[in-house]
């Protein structure tokens, strides 16, 4: 069943990794789609060297400068190495871009997170007056942090599917052939994706708490009507409108990766293993059966990181933004 719920009016992070073949962009391939004329949209490109392939991934802004996504999408997918190159495009409803250099400050392996700095923006350009839509998302930790109290939200307040309506929002996929520009000889900026102003929510039908075998903690939902993420979702931000709060909706966790038929989990580094020719990286998404989410609702570690590299922006976004 579908809610009449307040849209989130996330800061969504394109994170655009380069590659040679980057052809189209793997996004949302269904869903339902939503209104949302003052979106800011960004691209993070990143390097892990001259002439390799990479991938493409997505994320959210949760302070003036911290960036949240997963921790898959900053690491070389053969070498398993942390990447060391990023640079952010941030495109405003000003029609104003923001180029920044971004750095990788800390991945969380077991958690599934990682967190990138760009340069800080403006407070108060993240936190317009309401009924202005915020452009950071909110967590569900209040300042200060772990030594403060934070908006409790239990598994089984998930995976009842009673007490929460969680879902996430991306852009769709197009199957045409991107129009790729040089940018500073080696990054190349699909611009034709930074103009896309199709998004799509896909609501949960409920997440179903990861399986005792699973070393990935993972929560599943089921794929249904063909509503499903695809490979540059990665990292997309899962939101959460709770029954037992009036607050707007929560960002809990983050989409890593789909289960496709036999239980296997496809993830973008799978897309270049020459022994599976057969289907292409789009046709792997629409056989996905289950999205896999990681869940930060009560990670300890994500809320130590934040303390250490940017406690009083967080704070300070979070009163500006009257959170």
């Amino acid at each position: 069943m579908f809610f009449d719920i307040l849209q989130p009016k996330i800061f969504f992070i394109f994170l655009f990794l380069y590659f040679q073949f980057l052809n189209f962009v793997n996004g949302i391939l269904a869903g339902e789609e939503i209104d949302w004329n003052r979106l800011i949209k960004n691209l993070v490109l990143a390097r892990e060297g001259p002439n390799a392939p990479t991938k493409s991934c997505t994320g959210s802004l949760i302070s003036a400068s911290l960036v949240l996504t997963s921790g898959d999408c900053v690491v070389d997918r053969s070498t398993k190495e942390s990447l060391n190159e990023f640079v952010v495009f941030v495109s405003k409803p000003s029609d104003k871009e923001l180029r920044s250099t971004g750095k990788l400050l800390e991945r969380n392996e077991q958690n599934g997170w990682a967190l990138l700095r760009i340069a800080p923006q403006n407070i108060t350009e993240l936190c317009p007056p309401s009924p202005a839509p915020k452009w950071v998302a909110r967590l569900n930790f209040r300042p200060l942090l772990t030594s403060g109290p934070r908006l409790e939200v239990s598994q089984a307040d998930l995976s009842s599917g009673e007490g929460a309506v969680c879902f996430f929002v991306g852009f769709t996929t197009t199957e045409k052939g991107k129009s790729l520009k040089i940018f500073l000889k080696f990054y190349f900026l699909a611009e034709d994706f930074l103009n896309e102003n199709r998004l799509l929510r896909i609501y949960l039908d409920k997440l179903e708490k990861p399986p005792k075998d699973d070393g990935l903690n993972q929560y599943r939902s089921d794929v249904y009507s063909g509503f499903t993420a695809c490979y540059d979702d990665t990292g997309a931000p899962l939101l959460c409108k709770l029954s037992k709060y009036q607050d707007p909706a929560l960002q809990l966790g983050i989409f890593q990766s789909l289960t496709v038929p036999g239980g296997k989990a496809a993830k973008d580094d799978e897309q270049n293993d020459k022994s599976n020719k057969t289907i292409d990286e789009l046709n792997k998404c629409k056989l996905a059966t289950q999205m896999r989410f990681n869940l930060f609702n009560a990670d300890e570690s994500l809320a130590k990181a934040i303390e250490k590299y940017a406690l009083t922006e967080f704070v300070s976004v979070y009163h500006e933004c009257g959170f």
